[in-house]
């Protein structure tokens, strides 16, 4: 990818990350969990309660919210085996360890009451609760819409990321963020992505 596809606001680490990506030699697992590390925002905010080291007691300290800036949809299609969602869920909870983020199951439509606010540190049990088609328009549109459809709540997340076997058609591009799709083993994205996605492949043995 060109440096000038990967957005200003796009960190330094993160474009140097996605540069990996490419290589034939690289674990897609420690890739992945770097990649939803660099997307996490610290949101500060003003305190009268925190004291400023700077100017004590004149001035307001600062306090920081640290919040997961990443959605991941997890592909539920009658097409994705239930042993492909078990390794989703298992690779989950593996970023769990490191960072936080919003999980929403899809088919055809993108299930908000069946969202997951996943903390830093929880593991969660397989959950499936869609067997419908495929649909990528479906998560696209949700995640440019930033999450503020009909009975979801609005987040600001700038990386989109659909987990699935790739067997759909092409989306329409997004709008905001950055989309990357992360496919099961076994299976390939059925389309040529846009310039700008990133592409994912996952495999037994944890490399690209």
């Amino acid at each position: 990818w060109d440096s000038n596809n990967l957005g200003g606001s796009v960190a330094l680490e993160l474009q140097v990350i996605l540069r990996e990506m490419v290589s034939n030699k690289v674990d897609w697992k420690a890739l992945l969990r770097q990649v939803i590390g660099f997307s996490i925002t610290a949101n500060r905010t003003t305190s009268i309660k925190r004291i400023n080291p700077r100017y004590p007691y004149t001035h307001p300290g600062k306090k920081r919210k640290y919040a997961a800036n990443v959605a991941i949809y997890v592909d539920q299609s009658g097409s994705v085996g239930d042993n492909n969602v078990e390794e989703i869920f298992g690779e989950l909870n593996g970023l769990a360890r490191q960072a936080e983020f919003i999980v929403y199951p899809f088919d055809t439509e993108v299930s908000v009451r069946d969202r997951i606010d996943w903390k830093r540190g929880q593991s969660r049990p397989v959950v499936r609760s869609r067997c419908g088609g495929t649909d990528f328009n479906a998560p696209t549109s949700h995640f440019n819409s930033g999450g503020s459809g009909p009975g979801d709540s609005v987040f600001d997340a700038t990386l989109c990321i659909i987990m699935s076997d790739g067997e759909c058609s092409k989306p329409d591009p997004m709008v905001r963020g950055r989309r990357a799709y992360i496919i099961v083993p076994g299976r390939k994205l059925c389309f040529e992505p846009d310039d700008s996605d990133i592409i994912i492949q996952m495999t037994e043995d944890g490399t690209k």
